[in-house]
């Protein structure tokens, strides 16, 4: 009995509720109810009085409601395309999300060199229904790739590639000068029998000049104008 006569609801040192673990007695409270330390299996501690407990109550240190809340969250979204937005999120989801967060957050690392660039998404890609029906699904082993390295995401500009293709379009689409004429440097390593690994590295890598880069022997790592 409390001190107001009112039957107090007793429990066991060591017995668990939901996933709560009873440690020990923690005196009363300001009306009198006996308290006890449980600790939650997130490892938090917290006190409450043993009715709460028997009731259902309190279940957690509060970790409960948040991971019931982020399932419900999940199965909304998967209602809605099929497409989580938890970490089982599927590898187009992941992929979709990546391109938002590099063209519209100023905080991402990678903006600069999108958003901050100029790159844009179209309209209706920025509803992940459209981006899926547009892409469909994505090979193991590749992600999104854009064709024109300086175009925008849209549907005629990209597509799901490997780091291979996508190493190769970095090549293809940077351009030098020979003679006057812009061309692509995949093209001339091709039409001069140099690796195009090697001719983007002394290019666009350590800035050679494009004479000597075509013309010196390619076990030559440093070149003095």
């Amino acid at each position: 009995m409390n001190r107001k006569g009112r039957p107090e609801n007793p429990i066991q040192i060591g017995e668990r509720f939901c996933r709560l673990l009873v440690l020990e007695y923690a005196g009363r409270d300001r009306r009198g109810f006996k308290l006890v330390k449980a600790q939650c299996d997130c490892g938090k501690v917290v006190v409450t009085r043993p009715g709460n407990l028997k009731h259902g109550n309190t279940k957690s240190c509060g970790c409960y409601h948040s991971d019931k809340s982020r399932k419900l969250m999940g199965l909304m979204v998967r209602k809605k395309h099929g497409h989580a937005l938890s970490s089982g999120s599927t590898p187009e989801y992941r992929s979709w999300n990546h391109m938002k967060v590099r063209c519209l957050n100023p905080k991402n690392k990678e903006y600069a060199r999108y958003g901050g660039s100029g790159i844009k998404i179209c309209d209706e890609w920025l509803d992940f229904r459209s981006f899926l029906k547009d892409m469909g699904s994505r090979p193991r082993g590749t992600t999104l790739d854009r064709i024109d390295s300086t175009g925008n995401y849209e549907p005629n500009n990209c597509r799901w590639a490997t780091p291979t293709a996508q190493s190769r379009n970095t090549k293809r689409n940077h351009k030098i000068i020979i003679s006057g004429a812009e061309r692509a440097l995949a093209d001339v390593a091709d039409n001069f029998l140099i690796p195009r690994r090697i001719l983007y590295y002394r290019i666009v890598r350590q800035k050679w000049p494009v004479y000597k880069a075509l013309n010196l022997p390619w076990g030559i790592a440093r070149c003095t104008n």
